[in-house]
């Protein structure tokens, strides 16, 4: 009885391992302010969402700014879990406005006028500038139906992009967040040569049970 149960404790053992999941960050391409005007800041590892005036009082000149963050997703599998996580690293002037999360087809690669404006491919969240403070580490929010759509859609990356929801007051404040990572979780299919293991001790064990 004894060499039955410790033969059926491996074979879970090995069960156990061709299963387990596996937790994989990846971390982003670029991070970017990009401007309503078709410039970017060229200032890396922050993306600043919200409005600045250039020109009078009025806000006559406000330029929308928005805050992109892109993954290369070549290889990656399709993931039980995934989730877009980033701090918030800055505030300028302060202020409460709403702003969304929302992704989009990506290339990897800087391209001002694409990343700013190219369609939506998902909503990922809409939060308020004053749900997180300045110092704020592992935000999270969940992508996983976004990321798997992309990698079955044949992506070479996936990109997120910050804005204001409502871009037409000139309100001339920003928040910044930055050191964005892709988590993924993901379930690897077992091997040939674990399969014909398996297969082998399942064999093995219904013959010593006759």
């Amino acid at each position: 009885m004894i060499p039955h149960i410790i033969k059926s404790t491996a074979l879970l053992s090995l069960v156990a391992m061709a299963s387990s999941a596996e937790a994989v960050t990846i971390a982003n391409s670029f991070e970017r302010e990009l401007f309503s005007t078709g410039n970017n800041t060229g200032v890396g590892a922050r993306a600043g969402i919200g409005s600045m005036r250039i020109g009078d009082e009025d806000g006559d000149g406000a330029t929308d700014q928005r805050g992109v963050t892109e993954f290369i997703i070549t290889g990656q599998p399709t993931t039980t879990s995934a989730s877009l996580e980033f701090d918030q690293t800055g505030i300028l002037l302060g202020g409460s406005f709403d702003i969304i999360i929302e992704a989009y087809q990506a290339n990897g690669a800087i391209d001002v006028i694409a990343d700013y404006s190219s369609p939506s491919t998902g909503t990922v969240a809409t939060f308020s500038s004053t749900d997180y403070e300045r110092g704020d580490t592992g935000i999270s929010f969940d992508v996983t139906d976004i990321y798997n759509a992309a990698i079955a859609n044949g992506d070479t990356a996936i990109g997120f992009r910050f804005k204001l929801v409502d871009e037409s007051p000139a309100i001339q404040q920003v928040v910044t967040y930055g050191n964005s990572v892709l988590n993924i979780t993901t379930v690897p299919e077992p091997s040939s040569t674990l399969c014909i293991t398996l297969g082998a001790g399942l064999l093995l064990l219904r013959r010593n049970r006759k």
